[in-house]
């Protein structure tokens, strides 16, 4: 496997899911993960801690009163505090399935000769479990484990599995509350053992006086362990800044969000060692009401540049540009189901030659709840 591709595939999966349980996958260091995941709503890191208050939890009693919602915002805050007590059960499950087209599986460069323009179907699927081991005024404490599997029935050198466990642990401390998650990912290509990836993050979230503003600055190291290339195997480090604000105060069900990430990845060998800068953002609204229906609709865009330390043999060093842009949504049957679909389009501009590729990625998910 061409070990710039497989670098961005390891990230794109490489810790599990322990925040105040907003449902979206992790983020990977690149923009351009392998496998066609449905694009999640705005937040790309679901291991940094969430509000501390459920969505629906009102301004303090300074805060002037706002005027009566209308009726189909009335049901969407039911349905929100519905969510709500779903995520104080001690232990939750979902299932995710997905099924879509990839324009281009293997992410090449479909005009060079070489290019086997391989597309397709896609399909997948996640199941994620989650334990609130403590969950309280002073703090909390969540245990995560999940597994997921992609298949392209017309490139099974792509199939992509993976396993991992973390662990999320926030203190509050009434102003600026501090965090730490660990995690371990194992991965699989194609039923063969890909890498082995250890995650340390140290977290620190403020939520405004008026609940209408979230910050999150947080610290990660990823230990990445390749289990055939040894020369790309290394660590990487970032710090990513994200901030939430909530137009209706307190509900994190709708806002904007606006994430800002600066890391290196140092590898054993200095050509597959990079600096990376990912400006992002994204919008997540709920609307509708238990009569018409629930919707979550989300849309998110982040760009990437990405410079290697040096160039292969008889080139220079390459530069990258990322873009990916995406939308989904997902209409809410009840408080445990959903369906809705999702689209993302990826495309890499490169220094070198037969690098550069774009990529769409449609298709539906099924969302259920426990």
């Amino acid at each position: 496997m061409n070990k710039h591709l497989a670098l961005p595939l390891v990230f794109a999966f490489c810790c599990a899911v322990v925040a105040e349980d907003q449902p979206v996958p992790p983020p990977p260091p690149t923009t351009d993960p392998t496998v066609p995941v449905p694009p999640p709503p705005p937040t790309t890191d679901p291991t940094a801690p969430a509000p501390p208050a459920p969505s629906t939890v009102d301004a303090p009693a300074s805060a002037p009163t706002p005027p009566a919602p209308a009726r189909g915002d009335r049901v969407a805050a039911a349905a929100g505090r519905a969510a709500a007590q779903g995520r104080a059960k001690a232990v939750s499950l979902r299932l995710e399935v997905d099924a879509g087209y990839d324009t281009n599986v293997l992410r090449e460069d479909t005009t060079t000769a070489t290019s086997t323009d391989t597309e397709g179907f896609a399909l997948g699927s996640e199941l994620r479990g989650t334990w609130r081991a403590i969950r309280n005024q002073q703090g909390q404490l969540n245990f995560i484990g999940e597994a997921r599997y992609n298949y392209y029935p017309d490139e099974s050198s792509a199939d992509l599995g993976r396993i991992g466990a973390a662990a999320f642990g926030l203190l509050r401390l009434g102003g600026i509350d501090p965090g730490m998650v660990i995690g371990v990912n194992r991965q699989w290509i194609d039923g063969e053992g890909i890498a082995t990836i250890l995650r340390g993050t140290l977290t620190v979230t403020r939520l405004s006086p008026g609940r209408a503003h979230f910050d999150s600055l947080s610290f990660d190291a990823y230990d990445v362990s390749y289990d055939d290339n040894d020369a790309a195997s290394g660590v990487f480090s970032d710090l990513l800044w994200r901030h939430w604000w909530m137009p209706e105060a307190g509900n994190a069900r709708r806002r904007v969000e606006f994430t800002l990430q600066g890391g290196f990845y140092s590898a054993e060998a200095d050509v597959e060692s990079y600096t990376m800068f990912k400006p992002g953002i994204g919008i997540l609204y709920r609307l509708g009401d238990q009569e018409s229906g629930v919707w979550d609709i989300s849309a998110q865009t982040a760009l990437e540049l990405r410079s290697y330390d040096e160039g292969i043999t008889g080139e220079s060093a390459e530069d990258q540009t990322n873009w990916q842009i995406g939308a989904s949504v997902d209409r809410w049957f009840g408080s445990w189901f959903a369906a809705g679909p999702f689209i993302t389009y990826s495309l890499r501009e490169s220094t070198r030659d037969a690098r550069d590729y774009d990529r769409v990625q449609v298709g539906v998910r099924l969302i259920a709840d426990w």
